[in-house]
């Protein structure tokens, strides 16, 4: 199957975790961020809208500018002081070859991070540093995230445990999977129809 069949007229009581209570709890998540609080009012509002049919929310990053001056602009206000950079989800090289002359070099701690999927991206970036290649977690890893995640400090019932490690296990070691249905579990009841509902369908 090469694309989902979503149905445009999805009511939110169709789906445990959507309702008006648990979609604000999520979008109280959103942190503040410096200088974007007119972007981030605006995603909460749109995720707690009330309309009950699907919506999907893209959200495009700011573009890398163009042009000499640009460039200069940018050095300038990095020239001298001590920076971190992120560069995340990259997939191919040009960006860095776009960007990488912007990035003075003052020998004063600066660091760039670069997160990538492909192994020659990472490679073609830093050709003398070595690699952090990240790893998979293991089951009692994936299960000790997705217990934070759902419970905090809180301790897991015997009869959702065993439902539990069936879904850590399906996330396949992917922190973000755990991550991500570990907050949808925390938003549903906690019992084991609806926790089955849900490990029936992870993966």
């Amino acid at each position: 199957m090469n694309s989902l069949e979503i149905e445009d007229e999805m009511q939110l009581g169709d789906f445990p975790a959507a309702n008006s209570s648990s979609l604000m709890a999520v979008a109280s998540r959103i942190g503040d961020v410096v200088g974007l609080e007119d972007d981030t009012l605006a995603i909460k509002t749109r995720l707690c809208g009330e309309s009950p049919k699907l919506q999907v929310i893209p959200i495009v990053g700011m573009r890398e500018k163009s042009g000499q001056r640009d460039e200069e602009t940018v050095y300038k206000s990095l020239k001298g002081r001590r920076y971190l950079i992120v560069m995340d989800d990259m997939w191919s090289t040009e960006p860095w070859d776009d960007v990488r002359d912007v990035f003075p070099v003052d020998h004063n701690g600066s660091r760039i991070i670069l997160t990538t999927r492909l192994l020659d991206v990472a490679t073609y970036v830093s050709r003398v540093s070595p690699l952090q290649e990240m790893r998979f977690m293991d089951i009692e890893q994936s299960w000790e995230l997705l217990m934070q995640r759902v419970f905090g400090d809180e301790d897991c019932s015997p009869e959702l445990e065993s439902i539990g490690l069936k879904i850590a296990r399906s996330c396949g070691g992917l922190p973000l999977a755990v991550s991500v249905i570990g907050g949808l579990l925390s938003m549903v009841e906690r019992n084991p129809v609806s926790w089955l509902e849900i490990a029936d369908n992870v993966g």
